[in-house]
């Protein structure tokens, strides 16, 4: 009897116990969270204040990345990397981690760029902006750096994907930046051209273009290549014979006669393009426009029409040029007419009359489709289809 009292009573005290052990439990966890609302903010709030002093710090290293120094790109890499660290949120830590990608570029090591271009290219980035810039520059670096094709892929898709003009303007001056180097300085000048129609702000794309014509001011006016009139009349040039003296004098009707036929439209015209290669646009249309009064005939007077154009309006006389690339159209031959109408739109697509040299381009590439120029006909007319395209969308926004 003694024993089950004893044993109700030891399961009394456990009970007793345990119930105790559960209270102080309960009131240890009451006083936590009685802590917890008594500290300034709630957890979400301390999470969204450590946030906060994330971005700032992201924004810090932007500020020091804008800067032009090797010493300010590394400060802007050592904050972003602390703020990679710190793993606050998705959005943030691609921001730090092209932020990475950009100071480290900066700083000379680009392989490593590319790698983190890569890996935030992999993990998908939600935030448009960031994604096109992420492209941009992955793009950027391959095809600078050894892996055009690649580059230019990249690019090429951007360039068809993005609504940004900004962005459009820094690809074509990546192109040209990739022509240049190339020496390919004619894709160049074009790239750099089309850049400052997206962006007329963009001071990369102005200077290297400006730098471009100062070194060579034709390559302006390249879809009409030299060496395809030159060889022609190269090859059908004769030498001249040495003027021989004359023991006895000539009848006077012969003598008469000699003065008065002058130099062949042929000689004039070649005496133009001395003139015109030399940069003495008013000595070549003069040239140009004896040798069209010294009765060329069509195949011919279709080159000196062509060549007068290109000195009129290198010499700034754009309106007269135009009529005189008309009048290569117009002309029966039909040699340089492809080569008028692109070069009829480059200048009404310099004074920004975009639709009406969408159609001269158009007209380029559809009348001569296996023209010699057919290529950069197509080139021009997408590129100013796109330009009108981005410009109707901004008028729906």
């Amino acid at each position: 009897m003694i024993s089950v009292q004893r044993a109700i009573f030891i399961a009394g005290l456990l009970f007793l116990t345990a119930g105790t052990a559960f209270l102080i439990l309960d009131q240890w966890r009451f006083s936590r969270v009685i802590g917890e609302i008594a500290l300034p903010g709630s957890p979400e709030a301390r999470q969204q204040e450590k946030r906060e002093g994330g971005l700032g710090q992201l924004r810090e290293a932007e500020e020091y990345l804008a800067q032009n120094s090797p010493e300010s790109a590394r400060k802007a890499h050592d904050r972003f990397v602390h703020v990679l660290s710190l793993d606050l949120d998705k959005e943030l830590n691609q921001r730090a981690s092209y932020g990475i990608a950009a100071s480290l570029d900066r700083l000379g090591d680009r392989r490593r760029a590319v790698e983190h271009l890569r890996q935030l290219r992999d993990e998908g980035v939600k935030n448009a902006e960031l994604r096109e810039k992420t492209e941009y520059l992955l793009g950027r670096l391959l095809i600078l750096f050894g892996h055009d094709e690649e580059g230019k892929s990249i690019l090429q898709e951007l360039l068809a994907s993005t609504q940004s003009n900004r962005i459009k303007s820094r690809i074509h001056t990546t192109f040209g930046d990739y022509y240049r180097l190339t020496g390919e300085k004619r894709k160049a000048e074009r790239n750099y051209r089309i850049a400052l129609e997206y962006s007329p702000t963009n001071f990369h794309a102005e200077v290297e273009r400006a730098e471009l014509l100062d070194d060579r001011p034709l390559d302006k006016y390249y879809y009409h290549e030299d060496y395809l009139i030159d060889a022609k009349v190269s090859k059908d040039k004769k030498p001249q014979p040495a003027a021989k003296t004359q023991p006895t004098k000539r009848p006077a009707r012969e003598t008469a006669r000699k003065p008065e036929k002058g130099p062949s439209a042929k000689e004039l015209y070649e005496q133009g393009l001395r003139h015109y290669r030399a940069n003495q646009y008013p000595e070549a249309i003069s040239s140009f426009d004896k040798a069209l009064k010294a009765g060329p005939d069509a195949d011919l007077r279709e080159s000196i029409l062509f060549r007068m154009a290109q000195s009129l309006s290198a010499g700034g006389e754009k309106d007269r040029a135009l009529e005189l690339y008309s009048s290569v159209i117009e002309n029966p031959s039909l040699t340089l007419d492809q080569a008028a109408y692109i070069q009829r739109g480059i200048i009404l697509f310099d004074r920004a009359r975009v639709k009406d040299a969408y159609e001269e381009f158009k007209k380029a590439a559809s009348q001569f489709p296996a023209g010699k120029y057919a290529s950069e006909a197509m080139e021009w007319q997408r590129e100013a289809e796109n330009i009108l395209r981005d410009r109707e969308s901004l008028k729906q926004n």
